[in-house]
């Protein structure tokens, strides 16, 4: 429980940190930015807090590019 309010405690540090400078500047792309991967990071270490299983992103980048990867090597080859 310590460390799911210790998580909290950091996130909302770093909110009343970086929300306000980038509000007064008006950079509300900026703001988007940083509040989307918070959130996203929140959830990563929550779910490893809950010792849920978290994909590996290079499987994913594996799979979808290791035919176009295998195309071009075939290519340069001068095969079929």
């Amino acid at each position: 429980m310590l460390k799911y309010l210790g998580l909290l405690l950091a996130s909302a540090i770093m909110i009343l940190i970086e929300v306000p400078s980038l509000w007064k500047r008006k950079r509300i792309w900026d703001l988007w930015v940083f509040s989307t991967l918070l959130f996203f990071g929140i959830v990563l270490v929550m779910m490893r807090f809950l010792n849920l299983h978290i994909p590996n992103p290079v499987n994913g980048i594996n799979e979808v590019l290791g035919p176009l990867a295998e195309a071009v090597f075939q290519n340069l080859k001068g095969g079929n």
